[in-house]
């Protein structure tokens, strides 16, 4: 990231209207309705069609899909419903004031950051499959900005009433810089401005931000924007990436590791591409090595299979393994937020 680096906000969703986004979101609701009564209506033809012992093992394979079904369901209503304080409950936050939290649009914005081919795209992909219902998500893998330029794009805001966003932050080169930094110590400064203002959403629809101001955490306004903050964050990486083995992501990201730990925030790591690992007793270390590089416990170290566009009919494991990620990454917010919130009543 040279002299000059600029983020824009991609606003995707800038024309469409309220009107929209609440027709969107009750259109998922009557759709988890429907599937429900399907799953009721399936339940009894399946009693229909195998009454015989030699179709018990058909009849068994069939309950466990429904189960998984009606489990995936379940977790999806959860999710749509969800409040900011749900996951910690309001007693949690009873000596702090988040009455900002509370009337927040966007609710929790979760920042997902990876390297290029970790499969980042993909996994926002599999989750708005798995929060909408679709057979493809809206993320594109193939984008690219100028090389001083960082691209931030929320998904999940198309849905009115949807109080967590996914934020996208594609960060060119980002993840070789540090080590770059590392080495030379050039450049430390600008790095950290880079981090300040994406974490401190000092980025807005239609605005491209100049990295030459930092960011003021100490200033009169430093609450002020706190709902357009990062309140958690996901880092993407791909099992197959043979920086994470070699150690070299402990290096890469040792700038927004410690900017990140520094402030209380627990992120949460997702690894992709784990259909790939031939050798399972591997993935001790592989999981160990990413919870280091990325200073996330190992309770928050998750392994998913994404969808992939050639991937049409529904795998309720995918799904449920995604919506289990965004359930801990909502907690770590719901967290962090008080840990901010506390720091701003002490002064």
């Amino acid at each position: 990231m040279g002299p000059g680096l600029r983020v824009a906000y991609v606003n995707k969703n800038m024309d469409v209207s309220y009107e929209a986004k609440k027709k969107r979101a009750r259109a998922l609701r009557e759709t988890v309705e429907r599937e429900q009564r399907k799953l009721q209506e399936a339940e009894r033809e399946t009693l229909r069609l195998f009454p015989k012992e030699e179709d018990q093992r058909k009849q068994r394979h069939a309950e466990h899909l429904k189960k998984l079904q009606q489990e995936s369901l379940r977790e999806l209503e959860k999710l749509l419903k969800y409040r900011f304080g749900d996951k910690q409950g309001s007693c949690y936050f009873s000596s702090v004031d988040v009455r900002d939290m509370h009337g927040s649009d966007s609710g929790i914005r979760i920042g997902i950051l990876g390297p290029t081919g970790s499969g980042k795209s993909s996994f926002i992909n599999t989750c708005e499959r798995a929060i909408k219902l679709t057979t493809r998500g809206s993320c594109k893998t193939q984008i690219r900005g100028a090389e001083d330029t960082i691209l931030v794009e929320d998904y999940l805001d198309d849905i009115e009433g949807c109080k967590f966003r996914l934020v996208d932050i594609r960060t060119p080169g980002f993840f070789g810089y540090s080590a770059h930094f590392h080495m030379h110590n050039a450049h430390v400064s600008e790095s950290d401005i880079a981090i300040s203002n994406i974490m401190y959403g000092r980025i807005r629809p239609s605005q491209i931000i100049d990295f030459t101001e930092r960011a003021d955490e100490l200033s009169d306004s430093w609450d002020s924007d706190f709902p357009h903050w990062l309140h958690a964050v996901i880092f993407v990486l791909s099992v197959r990436d043979p920086r994470l083995l070699s150690g070299t992501h402990m290096i890469n990201l040792n700038v927004i590791r410690e900017f990140i730990r520094s402030r209380g925030m627990d992120p949460v790591c997702v690894l992709t591409h784990v259909d790939q690992v031939r050798d399972e007793s591997q993935l001790d270390l592989i999981k160990t090595k990413a919870s280091a590089a990325t200073g996330s416990d190992p309770s928050h170290v998750y392994f998913i299979e994404n969808y992939h566009p050639d991937h049409n009919e529904r795998d309720f494991n995918i799904e449920l393994r995604a919506m289990e990620i965004l359930n801990s990454a909502l907690m770590v917010g719901e967290r962090y937020v008080r840990i901010h919130k506390r720091l701003v009543k002490l002064g």
